[in-house]
Order: C-alpha cells, then sequence, then structure tokens
C-alpha cells in the first residue's frame, strides 16, 4: 500500500476537490485499519511513516517539540 506522504504529487499542490477526496480515503483506511485491531499509533505510522527526529508532525518543518513546550509555558504564564 502506498503511504499518504508518498504519493507521486505534492499535497498542496492538488486542486481543493481532489485533496478532500485524498483526505477522506485516508480517513477511512485510518478507520479500518483502527477496526482490525490496529491501535491509533499503528495505524498512523503505516498511512505516514516513522517519525523523524526532531520533527512534530502536521507542524510546518521549523517547529520543534521544544518550540511547542516553550509556547505551552509562555501560554500558562499569561
Amino acid at each position: 500500500m502506498t503511504r499518504f506522504c508518498d504519493k507521486p504529487k505534492d499535497w498542496m499542490d492538488l486542486p481543493r476537490k481532489e485533496l478532500d477526496e485524498a483526505t477522506q480515503h485516508v480517513i477511512e483506511d485510518f478507520h479500518s485499519r483502527q477496526a482490525s485491531g490496529e491501535t491509533e499509533e499503528e495505524a498512523f505510522q503505516s498511512l505516514f511513516g516513522k517519525e523523524q527526529p526532531g520533527r512534530v508532525r502536521c507542524y510546518e518543518r521549523s517547529i520543534t517539540q521544544s518550540n511547542l513546550r516553550r509556547h505551552a509555558e509562555v501560554a500558562a504564564i499569561k
């Protein structure tokens, strides 16, 4: 199976309707994997690949875990 992030086109370049269909397909695949007994983490990893050291998924490249922690600490102080 091809992972979502291995698709030949960059998802940012897809027209909205095509992107919505691709997203819906991934969501359905995720739910079917969970129904077959995979944990959420296993299902997510099988669709999007392994975690990369120093990176945070679903954020831009410059965001790190320490940036998120620092932001949470500042928000808690305010």
